[in-house]
């Protein structure tokens, strides 16, 4: 099957971070120093040599990027300092961005400028629309309105605001489900398609299996941090950091989970259960949150030395969204009232809302991009060896 070439494809790459990729010369030394390169997956020199040709099409649905850990062990030994590690990085940049069907995701990894301003411009409309929510609860209670929030009355019409974020939050969610099906679709392309999936069906609880057990212990990144544990100590590596994270993520999730369930359906207040899982999660993955700020900010190993805007971005929301969170409990469990708790609760909403609605156009999208082409990549291997 015939594939086209498409010059453009490199410049557009190049403007995603992989800005010395015209400097190698396919030595091949990136995949023989990689921990993880196999056979089948001799990345990441393969995945430089599309991106010269500009194989945008082979690139757009390639696992290479998600299976990559980023290490950086090929860019610190590249004879030619052509950073294959960070191309690798740009290709997930890029490939977040091909399989948004909206093209938002493409311009904020390109502009700051405009990253900075749809972030912003979002959060003022999911602003809007919790400010309107409070409103609307004031009246309900046939509470009066406090003189903090008199500053807010009468600017848009409750119903006006109400229907503009429904819209907003609707047309977004929408888009991230699209993102994911979209994702899907380029993954299985060189595959067969979904089709594949069910011709093979056989394989995919296995699969499933060892997908399960790779994310929960992340024991292939573990090989990626080989190049810092003689000169670190474990709980600063690349790998404990990302579990922690990860793991934190997940109880906090399930933290809120656990008290919207039985508050708004059975009325019980689970605190006993949600608190202490939400007070382990937050201070889990604020610790893997600030190592990877130190390692950023001090550039300490190979995979840090670059940081782009995007990186920043999850990294700035994250934090600001675990601190707001200690805060929110700390209100709740002194009963503290006023100006300042609505605006730490309305900052730690909006934060919340914008990371899910902005989900696949985000490196925060790596928590599903990353599970879903290992997937397919272990049902692919599976299905080979039948």
């Amino acid at each position: 099957m015939a594939t086209a070439i498409q010059p453009k494809v490199k410049e557009d790459i190049v403007k995603y971070g992989a800005g010395c990729v015209n400097d190698c010369f396919n030595c091949g030394n990136c995949t023989a120093v990689c921990p993880l390169s196999k056979d089948d997956t001799p990345f990441p020199r393969r995945m430089v040599r599309y991106v010269q040709l500009g194989l945008g099409d082979k690139l757009a649905g390639a696992p290479e990027p998600w299976l990559c850990y980023y290490c950086g062990e090929c860019s610190a030994t590249c004879p030619r300092e052509a950073t294959p590690g960070e191309t690798m990085a740009a290709l997930r940049r890029y490939s977040i961005a091909k399989y948004d069907v909206s093209g938002i995701a493409g311009m904020m990894y390109k502009s700051r400028g405009f990253a900075i301003v749809f972030s912003l411009l979002l959060a003022l409309v999911l602003g809007f629309f919790l400010v309107a929510e409070r409103f609307h609860h004031f009246a309900e209670e046939g509470h009066a309105i406090p003189d903090y929030w008199k500053v807010f009355e009468g600017v848009m019409p409750y119903i006006t605001v109400h229907i503009i974020g429904m819209f907003v939050g609707g047309l977004m969610m929408v888009l991230v489900a699209l993102s994911v099906i979209n994702a899907a679709r380029m993954m299985l392309k060189d595959k067969g398609g979904f089709g594949f999936l069910a011709k093979n069906s056989k394989h995919c609880i296995p699969a499933l299996t060892d997908l399960v057990k790779e994310v929960a212990v992340m024991k292939r990144h573990d090989e990626c941090d080989t190049e810092t544990t003689e000169s670190e100590p474990k709980w600063k590596t690349s790998r404990m950091a990302h579990l922690g994270i990860m793991w934190g993520f997940i109880m906090l999730l399930a933290a809120t989970s656990i008290d919207f369930f039985f508050i708004y359906f059975l009325n019980i207040f689970p605190y006993i259960v949600s608190r202490p899982l939400g007070i382990i999660g937050g201070l889990v993955m604020l610790y893997g949150l600030l190592v990877f700020t130190s390692k950023r900010m001090n550039k300490a190993t190979p995979n840090t030395e670059t940081t782009t805007f995007a990186d920043w971005w999850l990294l700035f929301f994250l934090i600001v969204l675990d601190i707001t969170g200690f805060i929110l409990l700390a209100i709740v469990t002194f009963k503290i009232e006023g100006a300042f708790s609505e605006a730490v609760i309305i900052l730690h909403s909006v934060m919340a809302m914008e990371l899910v609605l902005l989900f696949g156009m985000t490196k925060i999208g790596h928590a599903v991009f990353r599970p879903m082409a290992l997937f397919f990549h272990l049902f692919g291997e599976r299905a080979k060896a039948s």
